[in-house]
């Protein structure tokens, strides 16, 4: 994991709350870069699932990150 210089507000952020505006700011970069569509196996069926103990969970599957040629970002 890259360190990133400390912000002002980081000492009112505990682990927890840092881990989530990574995942947030790495969600939003695939987005701006990447269109996301399912692979050439098709869409899941979403209408079946995995019981996983107490939880419903979904088949696997595959999906396709193609660049985006509209992107503002390089």
């Amino acid at each position: 994991m890259r360190h990133r210089p400390s912000l002002p507000f980081d000492k009112l952020l505990g682990a927890e709350e840092d881990t989530e505006m990574e995942i947030f700011s790495v969600c939003v970069a695939i987005f701006a870069r990447c269109t996301i569509e399912p692979s050439s196996e098709g869409i899941p069926d979403i209408k079946e699932a995995i019981h996983i103990g107490l939880n419903n969970g979904p088949h696997p599957f595959k999906v396709k990150f193609n660049k985006r040629y509209d992107s503002f970002l390089v």
